[in-house]
């Protein structure tokens, strides 16, 4: 007997370890438009969703158009590179344990579905997952609507779902749906800023599995 049916898994931060890639096509953005650059200890203290709130803290022009170009400018450089990130230490393992629980597991991402779709093949860890469900624009604005969706097609009693993320807008889309959450630390939020979700909080993904 084990707590949960179903796990729902963010991606960025979650599952790939993105947040170098992350701070430098933020820092891309920042020096094209000559603004300060920043480090992980303010982005890790200042970063939310919807990411215009960030930009906004960032002091970025966001009228209709240079948000666009804003967008546009940050994902050219993040796909640019996207390959030389990594996989979660023990994202495999996890996985894999999950997996032999017959629990079953979807990811749920922020990140436009087509691109979440192809970084899953390309580590070759589709076949754990039954749903994928990433967002429909490259604006980042969150993904209530999303997992409104993907909550829709799991047939599973929500006391037995977990959502496992690593922002406060994991904790936000869990509280929306009714399902519980676990937050794991990733560098993109401080772990100040995750206890004030009042969700467990975990360092490492091997943590994750005694709550199972």
């Amino acid at each position: 007997m084990h707590n949960y049916d179903h796990i729902i898994w963010d991606w960025n931060g979650t599952l790939l370890d993105d947040l170098n890639l992350s701070l430098e096509s933020l820092n891309y953005i920042l020096k094209k438009r000559n603004k300060n650059l920043v480090d992980q200890t303010f982005h890790e203290q200042n970063f939310c969703f919807p990411i215009k709130d960030y930009y906004r803290k960032l002091n970025l022009n966001l009228n209709s158009k240079s948000f666009e170009l804003i967008c546009n400018d940050f994902n050219k450089h993040y796909k640019e590179s996207i390959l030389n990130t990594k996989l979660r230490n023990d994202v495999l393992i996890i996985l894999n344990q999950i997996k032999k629980l017959n629990i079953d597991q979807s990811i749920l991402s922020a990140l436009e579905h087509k691109k979440l779709n192809k970084m899953i093949n390309y580590y070759k860890i589709d076949h754990f997952f039954k749903y994928v469900h990433g967002v429909n624009n490259d604006e980042a604005n969150g993904k209530i609507t999303e997992a409104k969706n993907l909550i829709s097609l799991i047939n599973v009693n929500r006391k037995k779902i977990l959502l496992v993320g690593d922002t406060n807008h994991d904790s936000e889309v869990a509280e929306v749906l009714g399902i519980d959450c676990i937050l794991i630390y990733s560098g993109h939020q401080s772990v100040k800023i995750l206890q004030k979700s009042n969700r467990k909080i975990i360092k490492n993904l091997k943590e994750l599995f005694k709550y199972l």
